[in-house]
């Protein structure tokens, strides 16, 4: 889907329990992200409903746990995490997060950001097909 394509999307303000995003363009996946988060998370709770996460530094396990966790004081919460193909560059981590991917909870959004994902791999041949 491109960002033209995603745009009305925003608009509507519902969005799928996971958003994948990636490619060259910075500043339109920024822009996407930011949107989500302003229109999901109020800003007076967002240090419960919102976690940004980079992937270099996080345990796959860690990530599935905040996006498995209720919100607080709200109807969704958010998980970012930034730098998504670091996160999952082992066997072990691209299985747990691929059985999130099956089962995603509804009251999160789980937003991925990677720069150069190999699509031809899990998880991200369990993106696409979701």
């Amino acid at each position: 889907m491109t960002y033209t394509e995603f745009q009305p999307i925003l608009r509507s303000g519902k969005f799928a329990p996971i958003i994948f995003f990636h490619g060259a363009e910075d500043f339109l996946i920024e822009e996407c992200v930011d949107t989500i988060i302003g229109r999901v998370v109020d800003p007076a709770n967002r240090g419960f409903n919102l976690d940004v996460i980079y992937g270099s530094k996080a345990d796959p396990k860690d990530v599935v746990a905040h996006a498995s966790s209720f919100p607080m004081l709200g109807e969704k919460r958010v998980v970012l995490v930034k730098e998504f193909e670091k996160l999952v560059s082992t066997e072990p981590s691209r299985e747990i997060v691929s059985a999130y991917i099956e089962k995603p909870l509804d009251s999160t959004i789980l937003l991925l950001v990677s720069l150069e994902p190999d699509l031809r791999r899990k998880p991200f041949t369990d993106l696409k097909k979701k």
